[in-house]
C-alpha cells in the first residue's frame, strides 16, 4: 500500500491508530503497522518528522512482520533502473549519501538510521576526499552524525518506555475497577 503526503493526508498518530487499518482497508491481524519512507525505507514514527517532509512523497505502509524493500515499489520493477553491481553497492551508496550532504547538509534529518550509520563508517579520509573537505572536519560531522543516531537510539527508547508505563496504567486501572466492583 501506497501513500502520498499531499494527496492523502494522514497524520502519523492516526496511521498507528486501529481506525487506520480501516481507512486503509488492512486487516487487524496484520497490525501493527508501520509507514516507512518508499525511497529508501525510512521508518517515519514522528509527527514532526512527517511534517518536514516534502509534499508528494511516497510511503509504504507494513504490516507485521513485513520489511521495506526498494523492490517493493514500482510494483517489484524498480531494480531495472538500478541494476547496482553487488560488490559496488556499498561505495556507491555512501558515495551517494556523502553527495547529498554536499548538496544540502539539512539531509541529515532526512536520512535513515542505516544511511547515517554508513557515513559514520567510511574511513574519515574517504570522505574527506569526497566531499573536499579537511578530515578534521569530516570528524566532526561523523560526530554529529553519530549524536543524531544515538538521539533517535533514545527517542525510540523513551517511546517504548511511555508505551510501557501507559500500558502499566490501564492495567491498573483495570484492576482497581475489578477491586471497586466486588466491594
Amino acid at each position: 500500500l501506497e501513500v502520498i503526503k499531499g494527496q492523502c493526508y494522514v497524520t502519523v498518530k492516526y496511521f498507528f491508530c486501529s481506525a487506520a487499518c480501516g481507512v486503509l482497508a488492512i486487516d487487524k491481524a496484520r497490525e501493527p503497522i508501520t509507514l516507512v519512507l518508499a525511497e529508501d525505507g525510512t521508518i517515519v514514527d514522528d509527527e514532526d518528522y512527517f511534517l518536514c517532509l516534502p509534499s508528494n512523497t511516497k510511503f509504504v505502509a507494513l504490516a507485521k512482520d513485513e520489511k521495506w524493500s526498494g523492490k517493493s515499489l514500482d510494483s517489484g520493477t524498480s531494480w531495472l533502473s538500478e541494476s547496482v553491481d553487488e560488490v559496488d553497492s556499498a561505495a556507491e551508496k555512501w558515495k551517494r549519501l556523502a553527495r547529498q550532504l554536499k548538496d544540502d547538509l539539512s539531509n541529515i534529518i532526512l536520512m535513515s538510521e542505516e544511511d547515517l550509520q554508513v557515513l559514520i563508517d567510511v574511513p574519515r579520509s574517504d570522505l574527506a576526499e569526497e566531499l573536499a573537505q579537511s578530515e578534521t572536519k569530516i570528524q566532526v560531522l561523523q560526530d554529529t552524525l553519530q549524536q543524531v543516531l544515538d538521539r533517535r537510539e533514545e527517542e525510540r527508547q523513551s517511546r517504548q518506555l511511555l508505551e510501557l508505563y501507559l500500558e502499566a496504567l490501564k492495567t491498573e486501572d483495570s484492576i482497581l475497577s475489578k477491586v471497586a466492583g466486588r466491594e
